[in-house]
């Protein structure tokens, strides 16, 4: 049996954290993205005879920023 591993920054992800869909995912599944989640990802696989390491994939988390203005009387707009 294939044992497949996905890391993030050097670390194991955990399949509970919800980026890693089952166990022995071939896929990371992205839905509500923080900031945090940015940086290298990397997959590997073993199946008992060898190991197979994936290319680094280097993801970019883009944030939109808000500004809130209070006036003086503490109404924001």
């Amino acid at each position: 049996m294939s044992v497949i591993t996905w890391r993030h920054n050097g670390s194991a992800l955990d399949i509970t954290e919800g980026l890693v869909k089952g166990e022995n995912s071939l896929s990371l599944h992205f839905t509500a993205v923080t900031r945090e989640d940015a940086g290298r990802y990397r997959c590997s696989a073993n199946n008992g005879i060898g190991d197979i390491v994936s290319k680094d994939a280097n993801i970019v988390v883009l944030c939109k920023v808000f500004v809130i203005t209070f006036d003086r009387k503490n109404h924001f707009f």
